[in-house]
């Protein structure tokens, strides 16, 4: 599966290998996924720089710091400064193709100092000035131009002029995660049950695992993610199915089985918070897309 590169640098914490190969404050990482893969999809991840998705076929979910958020082609999505976030193509088993620009800390940092006080808006609506900025960029970034740097710079400086005026806003108080070793500890729980959340009985039993008191963690995803454990590893059930749904002739019931429901009652209650039609319409509506 080719997707971007990551190097665990950090006691767990996964960054993003970022090495632009121009002399400007900016990487875009090229995602080209084909389908029919069951992973596809950016692994849980945090890093300094600020990071913009631009889907160019098909669309992205993401999970930011709790939030489920969509993006189709012809918008784009921005990624804060150290967030907690994860990336996959909405529809699995399609074709997905798209982008991922990311602006290098230090230089956010030089353009405005008190940069860490400030967040931009995840989602810019009705944005058409921005979106022709990130497409100017990238094509420059993959042209064989020897000056291109140059132009790239530009564009740049005009892209953070336009998302500082009007996009940015001061953070409230808690709004981001500012010990680090509270990020290790909730990145290594989150993993954690994304491999594990078919195996997990008791929602005790991660507290359990992780030799910590259940209210320490829950009080860790209330205040830094505003959801719960429990939503959280629903969540991460709820996407296995939903490729299981799609893949497989296998019946309703022992699919849910397999990914840790017990009984039809609470399934179809946890499904119905991301989808508003049944597990088998949607594995019929999804089967007519492919």
């Amino acid at each position: 599966m080719q997707m971007i590169k990551y190097e665990d640098t950090s006691n767990e914490i996964i960054y993003e290998s970022i090495k632009s190969n121009v002399k400007a404050p900016v990487y875009v990482a090229t995602i080209n996924l084909k389908g029919n893969e069951e992973n596809c999809q950016i692994p849980m991840h945090w890093h300094r720089s600020l990071e913009v998705i631009i889907p160019k076929i098909n669309s992205t979910e993401a999970w930011i710091e709790g939030n489920l958020y969509y993006v189709n082609p012809n918008q784009f999505l921005i990624v804060n400064s150290k967030e907690v976030h994860r990336c996959r193509s909405k529809v699995i088993n399609q074709k997905y193709f798209g982008y991922a620009l990311q602006i290098n800390y230090e230089f956010l940092k030089s353009l405005f100092d008190d940069i860490d006080a400030f967040y931009f808006d995840t989602i810019c609506t009705n944005e058409t000035e921005v979106l022709d900025i990130l497409n100017q960029i990238i094509d420059i970034y993959f042209s064989n131009d020897n000056l291109k740097y140059i132009q790239m710079m530009g564009l740049v400086y005009e892209l953070m002029y336009t998302l500082l005026s009007k996009h940015c806003h001061l953070k409230s108080e808690g709004y981001s995660i500012q010990s680090e070793k509270q990020k290790d500890r909730l990145v290594e729980i989150l993993t954690y049950i994304d491999d594990e959340c078919d195996h997990i009985t008791d929602i005790k039993s991660i507290a359990e695992h992780f030799n910590l008191s259940y209210g320490y963690i829950a009080n860790l995803f209330k205040t830094y993610l505003h959801t719960t454990i429990h939503d959280v590893l629903n969540q991460a059930r709820i996407k296995r199915i939903e490729n299981e749904l799609i893949t497989t002739d296998k019946s309703i019931t022992e699919i849910y089985t397999t990914h840790g429901y017990t009984n039809s009652k609470s399934f179809y209650h946890e499904f119905a918070k991301f989808h508003d039609i049944t597990p088998n319409a949607y594995r019929r509506n999804a089967r007519i897309k492919k």
